[in-house]
């Protein structure tokens, strides 16, 4: 990340046995700079409430909530728009070394629920910040509207007119006689 991003990092080694609860509060350069990063206008305000404990080997376990006020641009009018993003985290991320040693082994049949896979964490540290920053961007609004913007000059497709493309081309396809 740039200078100045959310930087949270944290040793594994510190996390004790029954975990450990840790609240990050993003500074306003930090928010600044989150804001730049994700191309939004601006992050108001950025916490997050977390539990972090460690698993069978060497897991570790990200679980709580991201919590921001942002100010996003208006899909039709470019007018800004404040919301509140409140989005869950859940995460567990494995030793880096794990994915060296599931590589040495016969393949397995990959689970078809699980989309992307596990995370991993290098050199015995993970960054909550990052997660954080993550977390902030799945939550965003992709289609940020004011709640009284219209849509006015918007001509819809009625469609009924004319034909679809696959009409016009099974058109030029040759009939056989029969």
């Amino acid at each position: 990340m740039s200078a100045g991003s959310l930087s949270y990092p944290v040793s594994v080694d510190s996390i004790p046995p029954d975990g450990r609860h840790i609240r990050i509060e993003a500074s306003e350069t930090e928010r600044r700079n989150i804001a730049e990063s994700l191309g939004i206008p601006e992050v108001t305000t950025l916490s997050a409430d977390l539990r972090v404990s460690r698993g069978a080997g060497g897991a570790i376990h990200v679980s709580g909530t991201v919590e921001a006020n942002v100010v996003q641009a208006d899909v039709v009018t470019l007018n800004p728009v404040s919301q509140i993003v409140s989005e869950p985290v859940d995460l567990t991320l494995l030793p880096a070394e794990s994915l060296k040693k599931a590589r040495r082994r016969a393949p397995v049949a990959a689970d078809p629920t699980d989309v992307e896979g596990p995370e991993y964490y290098q050199n015995g540290r993970i960054d909550l910040g990052a997660i954080v920053t993550e977390h902030l961007a799945l939550g965003l609004d992709p289609y940020p509207r004011a709640p009284d913007t219209e849509f006015s000059g918007h001509i819809e497709d009625k469609g009924g007119d004319r034909d679809s493309p696959f009409a016009a081309l099974a058109r030029l396809k040759p009939r056989e006689e029969k």
